[in-house]
């Protein structure tokens, strides 16, 4: 059983990383404002994105229960 809260990834990103729903525009308008909050110290990547890059984090996993950050 995988403890969803805790990913381990192969390849972990150097910073820290949201992965959100590239088809959700109420979550694109959040990740615009979340960006310029942020200034460059947290990297977005859409679920569809990150499905190739991040192979560990089961797509099915529900993105409106939790966010997948894969742990650095």
């Amino acid at each position: 059983m995988t403890n969803e809260s805790h990913l381990r990834v192969a390849n972990p990103p150097h910073k820290p990383l949201m992965i959100w729903d590239g088809e959700c525009h109420f979550c694109k308008r959040w990740i615009e404002r979340w960006r310029e909050i942020t200034a460059g110290e947290v990297d977005y990547v859409t679920y569809q994105e990150a499905a190739d890059r991040y192979p560990e984090i089961p797509v099915e996993m529900s993105i409106f229960e939790k966010m997948a950050c894969p742990e650095l």
